[in-house]
């Protein structure tokens, strides 16, 4: 019965996990022009190049967007990190 009930609360973390990857790829998807176009590995190099960046990563760890406050889209903020 324990047993039972640990298997089924690790079922409903690994659905809650999916569903957030999933929603999580689709902000990314719209955030990135052509992602589509782009492989797993050139997405990661970016969103790393974005992080390096001072100004993205505050606004990241703030949680800040300008875009929020009717200020910029959030297109203008991105640059190709290659």
């Amino acid at each position: 019965m324990i047993k039972k009930i640990k298997n089924q609360d690790k079922v409903k973390e690994r659905k809650a996990r999916t569903k957030r990857l999933i929603e999580r790829g689709g902000i990314l998807e719209n955030l990135i022009p052509n992602a589509t176009e782009f492989t797993n590995e050139e997405i990661q190099k970016f969103i790393s190049g974005q992080q390096k960046c001072r100004y993205h990563y505050r606004q990241l760890r703030q949680h800040d967007f300008p875009w929020r406050q009717g200020k910029n889209h959030p297109q203008r903020f991105i640059r190709n990190p290659w």
